[in-house]
């Protein structure tokens, strides 16, 4: 039993800063447990042929299944019984290694096998049964494993193998992954045999046949046509940065000016993968003039999408279309295009490329609101006034300077004075607390700037908004010398 490749070791500690990379697939136990590392991998039933004087033999392969895990075996005149755990089948296989799935348990165990005159007995776990196997009858019916279709869907003609014979077969739906045996089978179509060699039963996800076998019957390989219904695009994330801008280009001649555009689950050492494409962070290049939205999309059924962007404004119901027929999960547009204001930004996912007009589907989604600020506030008033009285005499020790500040838009975050192009010093707004679109600003210039220096000054302030946006205003005076 088991993948004989897998080192049975355990990996040795490693130290180090790790990462975490979920994968977001459909949901369903069933390939849950078909890739569960923890369930041995297929087994291998062997044939041993007793040596004749000197000679020996090899073990011979006799029969093999990738998913069935052989709990017990049983000898009978008409072939070897192997009983199977995972999803309970019994097999009958022969000497020349062909074989039959012959039997279906109600449980996912079969765990032991008990030989008896009137047939076999088989016990089985996951739910606990006692079975008789072999009875003598003149109907046997065979149910197959239960068909995934990934999603909702038609069900179509089925193809029997050529020279199977006396059989009726049987068809059911659902819409859950496994029968419900004993509590009514809730959530499945009731059994309806095929209607002129198609299924008759209603659309679903899941689909199980069964074949009504006739005394001398036999049935080959059975399968089925089927046809998904379209499913929506789904858009799974979407991200606003504003003040970036996706430009290959100039992302190779500025690197040191670049900006990581990451979806808010891809943080602190945890990458998400959609639809089998990473979401890694999106390299971009500061540019406070731009808006990049990022956005990550998959279709269940896989098909080719293509992608809106629309825009609307505070205050603003109708959606307005920014950009359409894109195929890439990202766009870069100009900030400058649209006013000052605050804005949501909405995603449309289309399978049109893979669909008639009349089936194709959409999925949207819609971004947290951002802000467009790209006008610099407005400094006026900006005079330079004698700090410090002399009397008749003009000496200047000190000066103050006056200006107000005012945006459009957003806050006024900070403002900065420079003397004679020196080191910028920070001004506190009168009140001490820059919280709104206009401040008044009245600050003393140190006696030591101006104190002994006589002559033409030029004072320089910019005030910044919360958007970074900068204006700048200057004022000369003079400072006359001590007589």
């Amino acid at each position: 039993m088991g993948d004989k490749s897998h080192n049975p070791l355990p990996p040795l500690p490693v130290q180090g800063v790790a990462s975490v990379t979920i994968t977001v697939v459909q949901p369903g136990s069933l390939q849950a447990a078909n890739t569960s590392t923890s369930l041995p991998e297929g087994s291998e039933i062997y044939a041993l042929t007793p040596a004749s004087g000197d000679s020996a033999q090899a073990p011979r392969k006799l029969w093999a299944g990738k998913d069935e895990i052989v709990y017990a075996l049983a000898a009978r005149p008409d072939g070897l019984l192997a009983l199977t755990g995972n999803r309970g089948h019994v097999f009958k296989i022969a000497d020349d290694g062909s074989y039959a799935d012959v039997a279906h348990l109600e449980a996912q165990q079969g765990l032991s096998l008990a030989v008896a005159e009137n047939g076999v007995l088989i016990g089985s776990g996951n739910t606990g049964k006692l079975f008789r196997f072999g009875a003598a009858t003149s109907q046997h019916e065979y149910a197959s494993d239960v068909l995934d279709a990934g999603a909702l869907a038609r069900f179509g003609r089925i193809e029997v193998e050529p020279g199977s014979t006396g059989y009726e077969l049987w068809t059911r739906t659902g819409n859950v992954e496994q029968p419900a045996r004993g509590r009514g089978d809730w959530g499945w179509s009731e059994w309806q045999q095929l209607k002129d060699g198609a299924v008759a039963s209603p659309a679903g996800r899941f689909f199980e046949w069964k074949a009504v076998l006739h005394a001398d019957g036999s049935v080959g390989s059975v399968g089925v046509n089927y046809l998904p219904v379209n499913s929506a695009p789904v858009v799974d994330e979407l991200m606003v940065a504003p003040g970036a801008r996706v430009n290959a280009q100039n992302l190779a001649q500025n690197p040191a000016q670049t900006v990581s555009i990451a979806f808010p689950s891809s943080n602190q050492g945890v990458t998400v993968t959609y639809d089998g494409a990473t979401s890694a962070p999106l390299q971009a290049i500061k540019d406070r003039t731009a808006i990049t939205v990022r956005w990550a999309a998959h279709d269940d059924d896989g098909d080719d999408l293509t992608y809106g962007l629309y825009l609307r404004g505070d205050g603003e119901k109708v959606w307005r279309l920014l950009k359409d027929q894109i195929t890439e999960k990202f766009y870069s547009f100009d900030a400058t295009l649209i006013p000052d204001g605050g804005y949501e930004i909405k995603v449309v996912a289309s399978d049109s490329p893979s669909h008639t007009p009349g089936d194709a589907l959409t999925g949207a989604k819609e971004s947290e609101r951002f802000e467009v600020d790209t006008t610099p506030p407005v400094v006026s008033g900006l005079t330079v006034t004698e700090g410090i009285p002399c009397g008749s005499a003009p000496c200047w020790k000190s000066a103050i300077v006056t200006f107000d500040a005012e945006d459009a838009f957003s806050p006024i975050a900070h403002a900065e004075y420079s003397l004679d192009a020196g080191t910028w010093q920070f001004i506190e707004p009168v009140g001490g607390l820059s919280d709104s679109k206009r401040e008044h600003y009245d600050a003393r210039l140190p006696v030591s700037s101006l104190e002994g220096k006589p002559g033409e000054h030029l004072i320089t302030v910019r005030v910044y908004d919360r958007h970074d946006n900068v204006g700048v205003a200057k004022a000369v005076f003079s400072v006359p010398a001590k007589k």
